[in-house]
């Protein structure tokens, strides 16, 4: 049994630049910049947010974690309760 694919078409691609991407449900929302990928949620009493860049990552809310090269610090209401740092 042979298979013939089909040739290769020269398509034009295009680009689309924007500043920030935004996907949003009214409860919960992604937003796509060139610095960060940041996801939030709107849930009981505290906002839940979590943020991805190139020198951390950060989760957010009542209780929340940073995470970096250097170490991990942890916190509650804004509070640092312990971090893990060289």
């Amino acid at each position: 049994m042979r298979f013939v694919l089909p040739q290769k078409t020269e398509s034009k691609m295009e680009r689309i630049e924007a500043r920030e991407i935004v996907l949003s449900d009214g409860v919960t929302s992604a937003k796509l910049t060139p610095a960060a990928l940041v996801f939030s949620a709107k849930s009981g009493r505290e906002a839940e947010k979590a943020a991805f860049t190139a020198s951390e990552i950060s989760l957010g809310g009542r209780f929340s974690t940073v995470i970096r090269p250097e170490g991990m610090i942890c916190s509650r209401d804004g509070v640092p309760r312990y971090d893990l740092v060289d």
